[in-house]
């Protein structure tokens, strides 16, 4: 982080949230009940980071309700990957 105030001398600092990555799940979990666990921390994490970082976005591109995850993810919540 300071080497990130240095950059910006003279700048308010950004808001910013240490959110986890979204493959920690299939990385530390050695069973379906450890992976799904796993799941649930992540977008818990995710969702708290969200809702403290939402509040401090003055200027918005457009104008939304924030929309938090649930216990897991949701065919909606992933992204369509191209083949191959």
């Amino acid at each position: 982080m300071a080497s990130i105030s240095r950059c910006h001398a003279g700048r308010p600092a950004l808001p910013f949230e240490p959110l986890t990555h979204p493959t920690w799940p299939e990385s530390s979990s050695k069973s379906k009940a450890e992976h799904d666990a796993a799941i649930e921390t992540l977008l818990s994490g995710w969702n708290e980071g969200l809702q403290r970082l939402k509040p401090k976005i003055a200027h918005p591109d457009f104008s939304a309700a924030l929309s938090l995850y649930g216990k897991k993810f949701l065919a909606t919540d992933l992204p369509d990957l191209p083949p191959g």
